[in-house]
């Protein structure tokens, strides 16, 4: 989403009325929780975080009624950054140089239709979504995945664009994505 379509933090804090505030963004915020005043906005239907120390997405986000989106990139944490229950959000974007840092499971995200986790050194395929049943879009385009390995069983994935990463052949473990509608490996080794 283009940053202009998003109020910035600061410019959320001078406000007294949050009722046509639909996308925050967060930069270099050093916190590792979600500032009180997001939750001021009850028709936000997207947030960005970059640049931020914030480690958690809390059960509280829930409460934005129309949160559609959330968007993390360049997060300045060390640690997995945890996903708590939530039957809102649909698509989530995750972007960092440390691989390390992204959530084990995505389970709790129980809407979660787009997993977008592009760019993000991944080496190894991400499994902790194969149990989020409305996930339909799995992106993991610019990474470093050969899947060598193994694939395990994602029932639920329609779209799953692996271009620009570094596949040498097509595993036959690809059959396990029995719902696939798309597939991509372009730009690949194959």
């Amino acid at each position: 989403l283009p940053a202009k379509d998003h109020i910035g933090l600061d410019s959320l804090r001078k406000m007294t009325n949050f009722t046509s505030v639909k996308k925050v963004s967060i930069h270099n915020y050093a916190a590792a929780e979600i500032p009180d005043i997001i939750f001021r906005c009850k028709n936000l239907t997207s947030l960005e975080m970059i640049n931020t120390g914030i480690t958690e997405l809390p059960a509280r986000l829930d409460s934005l009624r129309n949160l559609q989106s959330v968007r993390i990139c360049n997060p300045a944490v060390s640690k997995r950054i945890r996903l708590n229950k939530n039957a809102r959000v649909k698509i989530l974007i995750i972007r960092s140089d440390n691989p390390g840092i992204l959530p084990r499971r995505y389970r709790g995200f129980s809407a979660l239709e787009t997993l977008d986790l592009s760019r993000n050194s991944l080496r190894r395929f991400p499994n902790g979504a194969r149990r989020n049943r409305q996930l339909r879009e799995l992106n993991l385009q610019h990474n470093h995945l050969t899947l060598n390995r193994k694939l395990r069983k994602h029932p639920f994935v329609e779209i799953l664009p692996l271009q620009y990463n570094e596949i040498e052949r097509v595993p036959k473990s690809i059959r396990r994505f029995r719902n696939l509608k798309k597939l991509n490996f372009n730009y690949n080794h194959i």
